[in-house]
């Protein structure tokens, strides 16, 4: 009952996830039921998401992205999503790719951005 009340939270849901495994483990669905409910940190989540792949979803990005080697997440994050925003997420991905290759802009069209977005949909659906 706790974390219903503080569902929208974050900053509290944040902190719950330090208090014990226990915690954590309660905490970690409601943080991630909405990860792109708010504008901070979306490409830290792309990251995030990304370590979540597969080989096969990781497959249907092109060769010439080269993905970070990161190691595979504690939770399944993706399947803690109840809200899903596409634009949101295109957006983010479209950051991540700007800070990644340290770009001045990006571009929607950039196929890069539609690589990740559709793996990661695949991931999310």
């Amino acid at each position: 009952m706790i974390f219903q009340n503080i569902a929208n939270d974050i900053q509290c849901l944040h902190s719950c996830i330090l208090v014990s495994r226990s915690w954590c483990r309660n905490a970690i669905p409601y943080l991630w039921a909405r990860p792109f409910s708010t504008a901070s940190k979306e490409a830290k989540l792309i990251k995030t998401y990304i370590s979540c792949l597969e080989d096969e979803d990781k497959s249907l990005i092109e060769e010439d992205i080269i993905l970070p080697d990161l190691p595979k997440p504690f939770f399944d994050y993706a399947s803690y999503l109840t809200e899903f925003k596409y634009n949101r997420l295109k957006s983010a991905v479209e950051l991540w790719i700007k800070i990644k290759d340290q770009l001045s802009t990006s571009s929607p069209n950039n196929p890069k951005v539609y690589g990740i977005t559709k793996a990661l949909c695949n991931l999310l659906m």
